[in-house]
């Protein structure tokens, strides 16, 4: 932790310590706010880890589709395989 006095006097410092390691930054000893570096990542990435209405719109598309399951014989008439062939049992005959 750090206050933010000491914070805004030594930013390049925090910013380095930030980089390995969450920084919180405080006032009056009460926390404000968590500094944490994101060094070597793409901005695109970084944007939408924060991105509430992101998040929102994943966990929507996420719940649909684990709340409906699509049978396969579904799914190849959707990509007009025709009718899929079950599973054949293995054959004991002349096995022993």
């Amino acid at each position: 932790m750090v206050n933010l006095r000491k914070a805004k006097s030594e930013l390049s410092s925090v910013i380095r310590e930030a980089q390995s390691d969450s920084v919180c930054v405080t006032v009056h000893g009460k926390p404000v706010v968590v500094l944490t570096g994101v060094a070597g990542q793409e901005i695109e990435d970084i944007l939408l880890s924060w991105d509430r209405r992101f998040w929102r719109e994943i966990d929507k598309r996420t719940a649909g589709a684990l709340s409906r399951s699509v049978s396969l014989t579904d799914v190849a008439k959707e990509l007009r395989l025709g009718q899929p062939h079950a599973k054949r049992a293995r054959s004991s005959r002349g096995h022993n």
